[in-house]
């Protein structure tokens, strides 16, 4: 194997493994509201660098497509009905009931070690690519459409004292 695939499965598995890190902050009592699209945009980013290497072609798979369209669809729903207070004044949010995120995130990152180790492993096929490539691309539309429908929602709504 060469150096970009062991480039670009690094870098896949550390943004993998950033997800939940990030997605953590949503359990604090309140926290910056610029924090919550980064575990949706790593979450991406992770499934983008697994699927574009080595054959960008992987990208316009049409199967791809309707697995990230089943995940944004359930992670815009999410999104929507989270329970969610925003203090317009110092852009800080509070979630209410939202630890999916944090159990998305984890098992994105899973799906990725498994990829990572068994792709390192074994030079021939990966037998658990297919089922590993399914988990990331569910979970990152998932983890992305929550996070953008959860911040576009903090915009807007009503202000509400969070900071004392």
């Amino acid at each position: 194997m060469d150096v970009g695939f062991y480039i670009a499965a690094t870098a896949m598995l550390a943004a993998s493994l950033a997800t939940p890190v990030t997605a953590w902050a949503e359990r604090r009592h309140h926290f910056p509201r610029r924090r919550l699209p980064v575990p949706g945009v790593l979450a991406a980013l992770a499934t983008l660098i697994l699927l574009s290497h080595p054959d960008l072609r992987d990208l316009f798979d049409p199967e791809i497509w309707s697995c990230i369209a089943a995940g944004l669809l359930v992670g815009a729903a999410r999104g929507a009905l989270i329970a969610l207070e925003a203090d317009q004044i110092h852009l800080v949010v509070r979630l209410r009931r939202a630890r999916d995120g944090i159990a998305v995130a984890a098992m994105l990152a899973l799906a990725a070690i498994v990829q990572f180790v068994t792709e390192v492993a074994r030079a021939d096929k990966n037998p658990t690519e297919t089922t590993s490539e399914f988990v990331m691309v569910v979970a990152s539309g998932f983890l992305f459409a929550r996070s953008l429908v959860l911040w576009l929602r903090a915009r807007e709504l009503a202000h509400v004292d969070l900071v004392e």
